[in-house]
């Protein structure tokens, strides 16, 4: 079975990521926050192809905010 993805989003610089679903922490690349996962996808993919599409239109939709 493959691994399946989720998006999230940093609460300190709103910025998009990818992460293993069940993964129960992250750090965000871009300004160094750890945060917590559970509770923050906004997106679940069934692959890192479909996750990282999912990623960039997040990141383009919010920076249009």
């Amino acid at each position: 079975m493959a691994e399946e993805y989720g998006v999230v989003v940093c609460p300190k610089c709103r910025m998009a990521r990818a992460v293993r679903l069940g993964q129960k922490a992250t750090t965000c690349t871009r300004c160094g926050k750890k945060f917590d996962v559970r509770g923050r996808v906004v997106y679940r993919a069934k692959d890192a192809r479909e996750a990282a599409l999912a990623v960039a239109e997040a990141n383009r939709k919010l920076m249009e905010k």
